[in-house]
């Protein structure tokens, strides 16, 4: 009897003693993978502070540059090292694991490059875009691994945390009154994503191009030679306009506009023939399709105007632009110096 006895206690302190310990090992897990998730949660605010105030000091950087300026600009040390203190103002403000995060001059925490709408790629030619990692590791950079609380009975003494997050300068959302003097739109397809910024010929048949009327409905050619004098003479008012708005296109061949618009672009060219400009790009993907009707507007883009004959008209789209205001996420067209998350 004794040695039964003996035995059924024996069988349960084991089975004690191994839920104590599946206990224990559930209670870490719980304890240390909440502690974990809740530093990788602030390291995630850490990286997206970071990277939004990097990004804002880029488009601040691109602000005073002239358009010449802005499409030769190449990422130097010390705008690296402006945008890395602009960086640490923020991101020392936060704390991941109970302590703060510095940004430091480290190519594994921070890169400096282009968002193609896609994908985050390294570059000093015209960076739009910073991509920041915060760390809780044991790199040189990685501001030490977080400790665990109860783990260490299991021998697991610290952990890894990481986050990562981009900030990008992405297309303009708006455009003051004024700004929009060529009442002509390009379609998405040719203007998004940083594509087809070559020369752009257009005719009277609106080969990847067409006129539009602003918000004036319905379009007419009678209504476009109204305001392609009246942009010339100052006595139209062209309108401020954003991401969304409906403008209003003529479609069909315009022929007879053409020597309204020659005089226009000869009031505006400057001495070397050229007339800066903005222009949108409207929501249709395909350069075959003829823009008729109301149609949305999907972003705005540079343009230099470099000659018109009484049936067409050369110009170039202007990539890599960099306009004061705030973005939509897109990368079509103008980018604004208030950047957006992107990833």
């Amino acid at each position: 009897m004794n040695s039964h006895l003996s035995n059924s206690r024996g069988s349960a302190l084991i089975i004690v003693a191994g839920a104590l310990a599946a206990m224990i090992g559930l209670t870490a897990l719980v304890v240390d993978g909440g502690f974990g998730l809740v530093t990788r949660n602030e390291l995630h605010n850490v990286a997206d502070a970071a990277a939004l105030a990097g990004a804002r000091k880029l488009g601040k950087i691109y602000e005073p540059l002239s358009f010449d300026a802005q499409q030769a600009y190449t990422l130097t040390s010390s705008d690296r090292a402006a945008i890395i203190a602009y960086m640490n103002n923020v991101s020392m403000q936060n704390r991941a694991g109970g302590i703060a995060i510095p940004i430091p001059d480290d190519s594994s925490i921070v890169e400096i490059g282009h968002w193609s709408g896609t994908a985050f790629t390294q570059r000093n030619t015209h960076p739009d875009a910073v991509h920041v990692t915060a760390r809780r590791d044991s790199t040189s950079a990685g501001n030490g691994q977080l400790a665990t609380i109860l783990a260490p009975i299991f021998g697991a003494r610290h952990v890894s945390v990481t986050a990562s997050s981009t900030a990008a300068l992405t297309s303009v959302k708006e455009i003051a009154a004024g700004k929009l003097d060529c009442p002509v739109g390009i379609p998405k397809g040719y203007a998004g994503s940083g594509n087809g910024c070559v020369n752009l010929i257009f005719s009277g048949q609106g080969q990847c191009a067409g006129w539009h009327t602003y918000f004036n409905a319905p379009a007419s050619t009678s209504k476009l030679k109204t305001i392609l004098d009246g942009i010339r003479l100052g006595t139209f008012p062209i309108p401020a306009a954003k991401v969304g708005d409906i403008f209003n296109f003529t479609g069909g061949q315009l022929q007879s506009a053409f020597s309204n618009f020659q005089a226009l672009y000869n009031a505006k060219k400057n001495l070397a023939g050229q007339w800066n400009t903005e222009i949108v790009i409207y929501d249709l993907d395909s350069c075959s399709t003829n823009p008729a009707g109301a149609i949305p507007i999907f972003g705005f883009v540079s343009a230099t105007i470099t000659g018109v004959t009484t049936s067409t008209v050369s110009a170039r789209v202007n990539c890599s632009v960099v306009d004061p205001g705030g973005g939509t996420g897109g990368t079509g067209g103008n980018l604004g110096t208030i950047p957006s998350l992107v990833q």
